[in-house]
């Protein structure tokens, strides 16, 4: 029978070795799920924001960060973006916010919108634009409904059905980690892919932005570089440009997957300086909110290249 000295240094060496294990690094979905900076477990052991916080995308923001997410059409009412209201005979203008007067919409022009498009008003002009812009951002189009999808827990995001960890319990220190790749595939859109529909949204909505033409079809490619130094990700800072190309569409008039590697395209024209103002405030308003989730980055950089389908 092991003397009490032995039984003792057994059981030290057991836990050393189970404080190694746990604190051993884990990959994306096989870590344990942490909460975001500002939140903390309720009663029912999820992550909730704290008061004077709101949670989108993942993370939990102040109110105004959650307004300027929202845009200047919309604002945070709580549980997600909505649209402000205008009184009867105006109409919002989706790129300025304000209410303008129908009949002088009615009487600048009149737009006939191909299929899977819609007339909204912009910068005091109806334009054409894919249904989803009709939508304030973190909604999907459902129907001739907005629908905002479930509701994850800070710390999480939609993938279909499902509440996607990106924040986990820390491999150093003790802030949480933060799988920023994830997050941009999901927020931003996957690298050679669609861009996601709240980044593409702001600019559908400015067709005007890009020197695009009424019965059109262009793809606008986004080239996005975050950089995290020292992982820190409250220092995030982004870049972005891209290019204009002429753009076929499938069936549904969305743009096609980027042709495979080795192929032909046709060559694009640098964005002009309104569209890459605009382009570059879509990302930055996203980024914000990847900034509050605080914590420590899993990579110092990301760098995504993708597209939105323009067609008017």
């Amino acid at each position: 029978m092991p003397s009490a000295r032995a039984v003792g240094w057994i059981a030290a060496l057991l836990a050393t070795i189970a404080a190694c294990f746990a604190r051993r690094p884990c990959i994306g979905i096989a870590c344990n799920p942490a909460c975001p900076r500002e939140a903390a477990r309720d009663s029912s052991s999820r992550c909730a924001c704290a008061t004077g916080s709101a949670p989108v995308l993942g993370a939990c923001v102040p109110l105004e960060i959650a307004d300027a997410y929202c845009g200047r059409a919309a604002r945070y009412d709580g549980r997600g973006c909505l649209f402000r209201a205008c009184a009867d005979g105006s109409v919002l203008d989706a790129s300025t916010g304000a209410c303008v007067s129908m009949s002088s919409v009615v009487s600048a022009e009149v737009r006939v919108c191909g299929e899977g498009n819609t007339t909204i008003v912009t910068e005091g002009r109806p334009v054409c634009a894919p249904l989803d812009a009709a939508c304030p951002r973190g909604t999907v189009r459902a129907g001739a409904v907005c629908a905002r999808p479930p509701i994850c827990p800070p710390g999480t995001l939609v993938v279909g059905a499902e509440c996607r960890p990106i924040v986990t319990t820390p491999t150093k220190g003790d802030l949480p980690r933060v799988d920023i790749g994830a997050w941009a595939t999901i927020a931003i859109g996957p690298d050679g892919g669609l861009g996601s529909t709240d980044l593409c949204r702001p600019l559908w909505i400015r067709p005007d932005a890009f020197g695009l033409v009424h019965g059109g079809f262009s793809v606008l490619i986004l080239d996005i570089a975050l950089t995290v130094p020292d992982q820190d990700l409250t220092r995030i800072f982004v870049r972005v440009s891209g290019e204009i190309r002429a753009g076929p569409s499938n069936a549904r008039g969305h743009a096609r997957e980027p042709a495979p590697t080795g192929t032909t395209t046709p060559a694009g024209r640098p964005l002009p300086v309104d569209g890459q103002a605009l382009a570059f405030a879509s990302v930055s308003t996203l980024v914000e909110v990847l900034r509050g989730l605080g914590g420590e980055a899993s990579t110092a950089n990301v760098e995504l290249r993708v597209s939105c389908a323009m067609s008017l």
